[in-house]
């Protein structure tokens, strides 16, 4: 079927004077910019300077003196980083008779461990226990079996998918063999928040819906108005016109997505920096991630991504957590993904779920809210 250009450009101009399809085009691109911005807020940082006054930063300023912090582990994550920073967290610890970080006297995580804190996430995952897959304090490692990091990595994903697939063996191996394909070493750039990419889904997600409400009006208002009686009695007013319609809606939808995607994209780098693209997503979520092309194709990556910490010193398989009980009522778990600790609580129904906890405020505010506690995770 051929497409008629001049009726399309026609359609194309209705559709776009239209003055719902011009609020809600300036609403995704000012949103565009928005939310690519609002992320980089959340960030925070304090530190104790030489007259002994706490000093706060927050949004870019945090992000820039966070990069300046920890500029010596940037780059490739080699055994002998890991292993220098488990033994200095060690050490750390050690001097001050604390059991974690959150047992230290104030200013003296960001003064001594903050520096080197992204290497040693998923430490403790690594570790994990073959066969029950609960994780050990990081004061329980050796630090001389740190040198074997990347293969311990490999052997991680092999008993995890021993818990999380007994009954299915190719499950098993394709997992083993998608993440023989990840890039090691890791490579880590600070700086960076899982936060950007979250609000990059709410952004096309809020695209979706903007784009929903422009499209549907391009039948609609035809019958509403009674043209739609005029056109089908026309020569190109039946098929042609409808296949003409339809068109000019995904070009503008389209065209719109993929503008404020490169928007979101751009401002949104630009802002935390470009380097921080090259960070490894095995450094932001589970050190054992999958590749993403595998995560739409069968969700095993979501089995993947490790026993979550409970309750700070241990952690326990997704499935385990998801079989609990509270009383007859069956456990409602709903893990959120990021490294924390994790409290079980319960309504007044005796259901249980998960949620963040922040050990320094004794759990009287969530972790996500406190500014202090914010990077200690």
């Amino acid at each position: 079927m051929k497409i008629n250009i001049r009726f399309l450009k026609v359609e194309l101009k209705r559709i776009l004077k239209t003055r719902l399809t011009l609020i809600l085009l300036s609403a995704a691109l000012l949103l565009s910019f928005i939310m690519a911005w609002l992320p980089t807020t959340f960030s925070y940082n304090s530190y104790t300077d030489a007259q002994g006054r706490t000093v706060e930063l927050q949004g870019l300023a945090s992000i820039a003196y966070e990069k300046e912090l920890q500029a010596d582990i940037a780059g490739t994550v080699t055994p002998e980083k890991v292993r220098q920073v488990v033994e200095d967290y060690q050490t750390c610890l050690a001097r001050y008779g604390a059991e974690t970080s959150y047992d230290l006297p104030d200013g003296v995580y960001a003064a001594e461990i903050l520096p080197y804190a992204p290497l040693l996430h998923g430490i403790r995952e690594v570790f994990a226990d073959p066969g029950s897959g609960i994780a050990p304090a990081i004061l329980e490692i050796d630090p001389e079996k740190v040198d074997d990091y990347y293969d311990l990595c490999s052997e991680r994903i092999v008993s995890l998918m021993k818990q999380e697939q007994k009954k299915h063996p190719a499950a098993r191996q394709a997992a083993i063999d998608l993440y023989g394909q990840v890039s090691r070493p890791y490579l880590f750039f600070p700086g960076y928040s899982t936060d950007a990419m979250d609000y990059q889904v709410l952004l096309a997600f809020l695209l979706l819906l903007f784009c929903t409400v422009i499209a549907a009006p391009v039948f609609t208002s035809d019958y509403q108005t009674g043209a739609d009686d005029i056109f089908r009695c026309t020569r190109y007013g039946t098929a042609k016109f409808a296949v003409i319609k339809v068109l000019a809606a995904f070009l503008i939808c389209g065209a719109a997505y993929c503008l404020c995607a490169a928007i979101y994209i751009l401002v949104s780098n630009s802002l935390w920096g470009w380097e921080c693209t090259k960070t490894s997503m095995q450094m932001m979520y589970s050190i054992i991630n999958l590749p993403d092309k595998h995560r739409a194709a069968t969700g095993i990556c979501r089995r993947v991504r490790a026993a979550w910490p409970v309750g700070g010193d241990q952690s326990y398989p997704v499935s385990l957590l998801a079989n609990q009980k509270c009383g007859d009522v069956p456990v409602n778990c709903t893990p959120v993904l990021r490294s924390a600790n994790y409290h079980l609580h319960g309504p007044a129904r005796g259901t249980l779920r998960l949620a963040l906890q922040c050990p320094a405020c004794r759990g009287g505010q969530p972790a996500d809210e406190h500014p202090v506690c914010r990077r200690r995770f």
